[in-house]
């Protein structure tokens, strides 16, 4: 995949008091991601969110596969 096959309209969402941008969301495959963009701890905030949607993903996936319930750990 390029960067062109990433390229997706991003809805920003603002605080009203102060119009800073708090959350971006947009579409990827069937699901919506809403991803907090505070500046304080970005990048360990943007790496639990990417992981725990990572983890539902992967888990849902081998749980259709598999047909029984299963554990995931994200290290």
């Amino acid at each position: 995949m390029n960067s062109d096959d990433l390229a997706r309209p991003v809805v920003l969402i603002k605080d009203l008091l102060t119009d800073e941008t708090r959350y971006e969301m947009y579409n990827f495959g069937d699901s919506v991601v809403v991803m907090p963009t505070d500046q304080v701890g970005t990048t360990s905030m943007q790496h639990n969110a990417i992981s725990k949607f990572a983890k539902a993903g992967i888990q849902q996936f081998f749980e259709d596969e598999l047909r029984c319930q299963v554990a995931v750990e994200v290290t």
